[in-house]
Order: structure tokens, then sequence, then C-alpha cells
């Protein structure tokens, strides 16, 4: 019994026990939600390097179509999406980009658009193993198809928090679609993986013009502005040439200053290089176009402090993520005056990962960038006054970044600026204009810090070569099948050929200037261009172009006739982009030089043509056979899509099994053909309209499988699913376990209190 004296003492123990328990059984759960969302599901089931995701998106036929008329709407539609033969039900889709967007969308032969994807976009909450929104990119403008790829894996590689990738092979209602890039959206999910919280603000700044406006869409397309008349202002000498020359008539006038630093910043002194960060004009403008965007103010965009009005910086706050925070603008914008001033930047700033992050992006040449003239595809993760850097959208590095001085023809000078961009002024402007790289490298222990991480950059590059063997073996049967390609398999082939000898020469160029054999400034190759590496070999545009490069001559489009797979008509009508004989010469020599060198031949090398897509019906508009026969008709008629078709009209069927393997040799044992488990199946024929075959079995939808029934019975789950998730509150499980542990430790104390009354007044 207990002594009615101590009862009180006794209460108070009983308390705080269960008060610290309350608290311990908290901090058990969320740090067991923090682990989880560290190490969330979907980063080791759907982000598997090593496969190929498969994703089949189960849609209205008629919403989708429209969707992808109106793509320029960016308009979600209702949807089912099935990865790897798990379903996700009632999720948002629609076309997303800026400039592949609107290329697409002006292209009557192509609906290879990129898509984002929103599992939580109709029902708040919902997510795909953890995953809230993912990007499928449609890898426009890269023959390669690994710039972006090896982008994010080398930013990996140097400790830079990137998001997830991986190769998906898309279907839609079971039909094929093509091979895409699926990358995890930079968003809830994101921020919960890599920094525990969302306690913080995330930025996706934008140039005017670009899209945005407050609480938009980051990725939105809005009006692109026309860089057709834009030109470099000034390009260092190439290695076989005295002068450069520069087309005045080309220079509009609105490239004069549109983001120069003159009167807001403060001298910039990197090394030897003071006169390229003192004058906008004098900057080696390589990528062409102009800072600003169409001479138009940057907004905040290249990060250059101007006062402290928080309108001042519409680029970075009305592209917000998250919901807008006064105080995280406020301090962003102390972080961008403390940068300015060159003070205090270990505080402001995340210095290691941003000084990886321009050391990885000045190994692939991303121009398309805050590096570049259109300051963007970057985000800003601001927590606690301190600014992190992610990387995004690098389907146009490796020198793909062609706007300007006809770039895109891929000539030596262009292609020797891009090899030896100077690693110590690696921006297409001033160093004082793009602040975050000059400020940093005008440090002396930050520069030095920044070599060390192109050594680390060079020590990745050197098992490059094995490292897109490895992606070849994984991905070269899709491409070869990809029945809506931008590119055919040998442009493919030419592709990752003239990439090898890229990024050999690109090393080569780094380790000089890093060695001091090389001038490592503009100024300094501007002044001596006698020791820079050689670029004869390299044609950029070989690894592919902003114009969508070689022809899509085994596009299909999803319009009205319910033959999905049926190739559109007058396929002779693409652009097709045929191999000059320099290119063919430079290319030859690309591939005499590589030291690992990869021979990839698709089926059967003879005169039977390169077959079709996988739905059948055509060949590519080139013919795709072996020359000089060429097997496929021009027209795109006949072939089998594992190569064996015949040249005459009509073609074969699509073949139900998967694409054939290819012979791939290698110096290297690693080439190992791609096992036709791996590969997409194309279970439908070209004129099957029958989709019962779809990965995504309708039968789990229940009901009417027609168009209609299936949009109904999607749209009374989705009010269902929302009407459920809005009755049950947003609780999460650790605030549950704490509120029950709370109530049941008051009511143990209210019932000893009742008891320590009752005996007190019975005494």
């Amino acid at each position: 019994m207990i002594n009615s004296k101590k009862l009180p003492l006794v209460l108070v123990i009983v308390l705080a026990i269960a008060i610290a328990s309350a608290w311990a059984a908290y901090a058990y759960v969320k740090n067991g939600d923090q682990n989880a969302a560290a190490n969330p599901e979907y980063a080791s089931e759907l982000f598997d390097k090593d496969k190929v995701m498969e994703i089949n998106i189960e849609v209205d036929e008629d919403e989708w179509q429209d969707m992808l008329d109106n793509a320029t709407d960016e308009q979600y539609i209702l949807c089912d999406v099935a990865i790897n033969g798990e379903t996700c039900y009632d999720v948002g889709i629609r076309p997303k980009g800026n400039t592949s967007l609107s290329a697409i969308a002006s292209d009557d032969t192509t609906d290879r658009f990129s898509f984002k994807v929103e599992f939580d976009h109709y029902i708040s909450g919902q997510t795909f193993m953890g995953l809230d929104k993912m990007a499928l990119n449609n890898i426009y403008a890269d023959a390669t198809y690994m710039k972006e790829y090896l982008s994010y894996d080398l930013m990996d590689y140097l400790g830079v928090d990137t998001p997830l990738y991986s190769y998906c092979y898309i279907t839609v209602n079971g039909e094929p679609w093509g091979l895409y890039l699926a990358i995890e959206g930079v968003e809830e999910s994101f921020v919960e993986r890599n920094y525990g919280n969302n306690s913080c603000s995330l930025y996706k700044p934008e140039t005017t013009g670009m899209g945005g406006g407050a609480n938009a869409d980051t990725d939105k397309n809005k009006a692109i502005p026309d860089m057709s008349k834009t030109t470099d202002t000034q390009q260092p000498q190439s290695t076989n040439s005295a002068t450069t020359e520069t087309k005045q008539s080309d220079i509009t006038s609105s490239t004069q200053n549109s983001d120069s630093p003159a009167s807001t910043t403060t001298d910039v002194q990197n090394n030897s290089s003071t006169s390229a960060a003192t004058n906008n004009t004098n900057g080696r403008n390589v990528g062409g176009g102009m800072d600003g965007v169409g001479g138009g103010s940057s907004s905040g965009a290249d990060l250059v402090y101007t006062d402290d009005d928080i309108d001042s910086y519409s680029a970075i706050f009305d592209n917000n993520v998250f919901d807008n925070d006064k105080d995280s603008c406020k301090r962003v914008i102390e972080a961008l005056q403390h940068l300015q001033e060159g003070t205090d930047l270990d505080q402001y700033f995340d210095v290691d990962e941003i000084l990886a992050y321009i050391a990885g992006n000045c190994f692939v040449v991303n121009l398309d960038s805050y590096f570049g003239s259109m300051l963007h595809n970057y985000y800003l993760y601001e927590q606690d006054g301190q600014i992190s850097i992610i990387p995004w959208d690098y389907n146009l590095a490796f020198g793909g970044f062609n706007m300007g001085t006809g770039m895109n023809s891929g000539s030596g000078d262009s292609a020797s600026s891009m090899i030896n961009l100077p690693i110590d002024t690696p921006v297409t402007s001033s160093l004082a204009a793009r602040p975050l790289v000059g400020q940093l490298l005008a440090d002396q222990d930050y520069s030095e810090q920044y070599h060390q991480d192109l050594y680390k950059v060079l020590d990745y590059a050197d098992q490059l070569d094995d490292e897109i063997t490895k992606i070849d073996a994984l991905i070269g049967d899709y491409v070869a099948s990809d029945p809506t390609a931008f590119y055919d398999e040998q442009e493919y082939n030419d592709a990752v050929a003239m990439l090898r000898e890229f990024c050999k020469l690109r090393a080569q160029s780094i380790e000089g200037q890093l060695n001091g054999d090389i001038p490592s400034t503009n100024e300094g190759q501007q002044a001596d261009s006698s020791s820079l590496v050689n670029a004869d070999a390299i044609n950029l545009s070989v690894m592919g172009t902003m114009n969508t490069g070689g022809g899509m001559g085994n596009m299909t489009r999803r319009g009205n006739n319910s033959t999905s797979g049926t190739t559109k008509s007058d396929q002779t009508s693409v652009n097709t982009t045929s191999q000059t004989d320099s290119a063919s010469t430079t290319l030859a020599q690309a591939v005499a030089t590589s030291d690992n060198n990869t021979t990839t031949t698709l089926g059967s090398t003879n005169d039977s043509g390169g077959g079709g897509p996988p739905g059948g019906g055509g060949g590519r508009p080139d013919g795709g056979g072996t020359p000089p026969n060429n097997g496929d008709k021009p027209d795109g008629r006949g072939g089998a899509p594992n190569g064996s078709g015949s040249s005459t009209s009509g073609g074969t069927a699509g073949d139900s099994s998967a694409p054939a393997d290819r012979s791939t040799t290698a110096n290297d044992d690693s080439a190992a053909p791609v096992d036709n488990a791996t590969s997409p199946s194309n279970d439908t024929g070209a004129t099957s309209s029958d989709n019962s075959t779809s990965s995504a079995d309708k039968s789990k939808i229940g009901g009417d499988n027609s168009a209609t029934g299936i949009k109904e019975q999607m749209q009374d789950r989705s009010q269902q699913k929302s009407e459920l998730k809005n009755s049950s509150g947003n609780w999460s499980r650790s605030n549950l376990i704490y509120f029950a542990i709370c109530v049941a430790a008051v009511i143990m104390s209210l019932i000893l209190v009742k008891h320590y009354q009752k005996r007190r007044y019975s005494h």
C-alpha cells in the first residue's frame, strides 16, 4: 500500500516516466521514419542502374491524344502507371520541357515529348514506393542516349546531391512508346531522401521568358526566345586557326551586357583572368545566345546581388517548389550579398558540394545551365541560411548546347572550344557575372580544393570508357528497336564512338590545364592557343543537335486511328541529317584514335536491311540496311524488328519477341549481349487494337473495359480515395503514437489522483 503522504511524489514520478517514455517512443519512430526517408523503397526498387525500368501508362486514348495535340498547354490528365508490373492508380501526367517541348510540338512527325508524372496530383500524399514525382525525359538532341545519364553519374560520384536516374522503356496501353530516362523529381521525396525533412526552401531559378510565375510548375514552358540570330561575342582561338571569326551581322542589339555586373559587382580576382572578370562583352560566350535571355534582366538567376528587395529576384522566388517563405527569401538575399562581397562563404554556402558541382559541370561542358547564357537548369536548396545547388537537365552536355554562331555545324573551332573549355573560367560570360563560380574560384584555398575535385573527375574519366560499354550493353537493343527514336541505330553507334573520343580529349585537356601545360583561363588561351588539345577528330553534331538531328523514320503517332503502332504516312518528309564526307572522316579518325572502341551490329549484317519498329510497319527513312543495297525501302516500308525483314513493301508484322541481341565486341569482356529477359516486350502486332495484352492488366480496374468505362472508374476511385484521405486526416504514425502514450499517461495520473483523494477523505 502506498503511503498517502508519498503519493504526490509517486504521481510526479509516474508522470515523468510516462512523458519520458512517450518522448522516447516518439524519437524512436521519428528516427525510423527519417531512416526510411533516407533509404526509401523506390531508390532501390525503381532506380536500379543495372536494369531498364518498364513503365506502362494506362490512359484513355482520346484524352492522351488530346494532351499530345495540345502539349504546350502542359495540362495534366488522369492515368494509371504500372512500373515493373506494380500499378499506381489515379496519377497525373503531362508533357514537360522548354526548347524540347516547343520543338516536338512544332514537328508533326513525332509526339515523343518528355513527361512529368505526379503520383500525388489527384490524391494528396499518394506516392509510388515513397516517390512523389518523376520526370520521363525523351533524350532530345542526344544521339548518344547517355549525356544526361553520365552527367548525373559523375555528379553522384563527386558527392553532389543528385536526383536518382535510370533508363526506362515506356509503353502506352501496352503499345511500345520508346526508351526514355526516368529521373527522380526534385521535390518532397528528393528532399526527404537527401536532407531528412521538408523544413527548407527549394527554388528552380528560371530566366525571363522561360516560364515560371508564382507557385507555378518550375519546368513549364512559356515563350521561348528566338536565339537563331544570336552569336558569341568572342571565341577563343582554335588549334588550327590563327584568328576566330565573329559574324557581326548576326549579333543582335540586345546582346550587350544584359546582366552586366559593372555597377553592382565587386572585382573578382581569379588567377590571371582579371580582364574576363570585369567586362561582360569580353567574356567567353561560347554557347551563343545572350545573358539574361533576350536582353532582359536575369532577375536574380545569375545570383548577382543587387539590393534587398525580394521583387528584384523574381527569377528565383517566383519559381519556388514549396510554398513561398518570406524569411527564406531574405536569407537567400543575405547569402547573395555575402557571395558578392566574398565574405563568410562557408557559412552561407555548402562550399564543398558547390565546388564539386562546378568541377563536374566543367568536365561535361554543360552550357545550358548557370554556366551559360540561359541561367537555368539548377535548383537552390536553402536551409537555415545555407545554400546548396542541385544539378538538373544535362541532355545538352558534352558540348551539345549549340545555340549561336552556327555551332550546329560541329565545326572544328566550336569543338576545340568545348574540348579546351578553360577550367578557371568555365563560364560563357565574365566570372563577375557568375559569382557562384567567380567568387569561389577567387579564393586561393577554394580554388585549390576545386582543382582537387577536378583530379577526382579525371579518376572518373579513367573508367568512363568501361562505363560507356556497360551502358551500351544495357540499352543497345532498346535503341535499335525504339519506335519513336530521334536517331537510328547507326547514328547511335557513331555518336557513342564520338562521345568516347570527346571524353578522352576533354580529360586530356583538363589534365594539361591542371599541370600548367595548357592555359587554364580564357585570356591565356586567347593569348596562346598552340598547346590546346587538337579537336579535329570531334564533330559535335554527330552526338546530337537541337534540331532533332538525323530524322525520325521510326516515329509513330497515336492519332484517331485505333492502330497505335501504325507509322505515320509520308515519313519521307521528315528532317534527315545525313553524314557529310567530312563528318564521316572525322568520325573515322575518332574511332581510329580511340584507345577502346566498341563495334556493334544489329542482328544480321546481310542485305536484308535494318527492320522496322517493334510494332512492325516499316523501317528507317535511310533504308537502315547494310550498304549498298540498304534492304528497307526509303519510304520506310517493310522489315521486321529483328533486322531480318525483306526490302519488299508491306513488311512483316511485329515480332512478339524481344529485340534481337546485338553482337558487341570491345577490348574488354564487359560488353556481353543483353539478356532478352530485360528487353522490351512487343506483344502487339502492327495492326492490333486489342489492349488485352497490356502490361497493366485491365482486370485490375474491373467492370467496363471500354475507354469510357475505364475513365469513369478511375474518376470514381479517385473521388473515393480523396474522401477517404480527407476523413482520415493527415496525422503521421509518429504523431499518433506520441499522442496515444500522452493520453494514457494523463488517464493513469487522473486515476491515481482520484484514488489519493478517496483515501484522504476516508481518513
